[in-house]
């Protein structure tokens, strides 16, 4: 008999398969996995990080991407003619809705299938799923809720996430399940003990915000600027850059190229085999990679913020896991400490707050999520 299908749903890019990647691979032994990107670029992105795409055509040699022809076609056939056909849809991508048993979505984007999934007969559950191991915050004041989860379940890291999301979905459909991606199995696959490095390597995670809708550029520049004549006091120092898949504004690089005497360079290998390599790590405020860093025991540092109100206190300050560089003098003294004193108390009190902060499990997160997605599919 043949293998029912878990579908993959990816909207824009490789980080919507980061955090999955291990679910599938125990579902793999069940279940065919099949992958569907929803544009050129999201796969473009999975194909520049080679370790990732590596595991990741292992475990889903089958899949499709649409194209623009594609999206015209479904949109016309659905606003013009009401004659949209899902199993029609997939039949063009050499699957039967009659085989897929589960389709699963990131959280950050609407999927467009999971109403379409609805609207069928033995239709397959829809669950979303985390992009990354951020951990919600709770809100300093009433907001509005712009959008409402259209899935059967939600999958999320961590208990106290489900303040945020409960307002988007029914509670009962919340299921906590970890992070499966640092499962120390996972972690010891995505890694390296080769590398030989002549310089200490300070990775940089950054979100180029620049010319949004919200953006102050000068603002941004000058923070900028004050980050990387911190970073050239540094002495025999590589700077690894890592941009956000998503915030990556091109004008970071007028600015990066007028420091000449900085040793740089701009990276698309995964995050956590970059942590794994790297003696510092230096984030923002607002984005998961800090627990990239500290699932790794790293040094990790957060530069100062330079937007003051935000209706929201993050879940690494409820928790107190960021150390946090308030100006360029203290961004200065946390880098050179965490170079010369990496087992600081500083560092170790955090990275111990962070490893309290798991959620765990008798099994390993991965097992854990994939019989749960497994259970609740049938």
């Amino acid at each position: 008999m043949a293998k029912k299908i878990i579908l993959l749903n990816i909207s824009k890019s490789s980080a919507e398969i980061d955090w999955i990647l291990p679910v599938l691979e125990e579902l793999s032994k069940k279940y065919r996995i099949f992958t569907l990107f929803q544009n050129s670029k999201s796969f473009e992105t999975l194909n520049k990080d080679e370790i990732l795409f590596k595991l990741w055509k292992r475990i889903s040699p089958n899949y499709a991407i649409d194209n623009e022809y594609d999206k015209l076609v479904r949109y016309c056939s659905k606003k013009f003619l009401n004659s949209f056909s899902l199993k029609n849809y997939f039949k063009k991508k050499n699957l039967n809705l009659s085989d897929i048993k589960t389709v699963l979505s990131e959280f950050g984007t609407y999927c467009w299938i999971f109403d379409e999934v609805k609207k069928t007969t033995n239709k397959p559950t829809t669950i979303y799923f985390p992009t990354s191991s951020f951990i919600f915050g709770k809100g300093k004041e009433i907001f509005t809720i712009k959008f409402n989860l259209n899935s059967d379940y939600l999958l999320l890291c961590n208990r106290l996430d489900k303040f945020f999301w409960k307002k988007r979905i029914d509670e009962n459909k919340i299921k906590i399940v970890g992070v499966p991606k640092y499962d120390t199995k996972w972690l010891e696959r995505i890694k390296s003990n080769k590398i030989k490095k002549r310089k200490k390597i300070i990775l940089f995670a950054y979100s180029s915000r620049f010319n949004t809708k919200f953006s102050d550029n000068k603002k941004l520049e000058k923070q900028f600027f004050e980050i990387l004549r911190t970073l050239k006091k540094i002495n025999n120092c590589k700077i690894i850059f890592k941009i956000h898949p998503r915030k990556n504004d091109p004008y970071y690089l007028k600015i990066l190229k007028k420091f000449k005497n900085i040793d740089w360079e701009i990276s698309s290998k995964n995050l956590l085999y970059l942590t794994n390599v790297c003696d510092i790590f230096l984030h923002d405020k607002f984005s998961s990679v800090i627990y990239e860093g500290l699932i790794r025991k790293k040094p990790t540092i957060e530069y100062w913020d330079i937007n003051k109100k935000t209706n929201f206190s993050l879940g690494h300050d409820d928790l107190k896991l960021n150390k946090v560089a308030k100006n360029p003098v203290e961004l200065e003294y946390l880098i050179k400490l965490g170079i010369k004193d990496p087992k600081n108390k500083i560092w170790i009190k955090q990275q111990a707050k962070f490893f309290l902060t798991l959620e765990k499990f008798n099994i390993n997160s991965s097992k854990y999520t994939s019989k749960l997605i497994d259970n609740i599919s049938k």
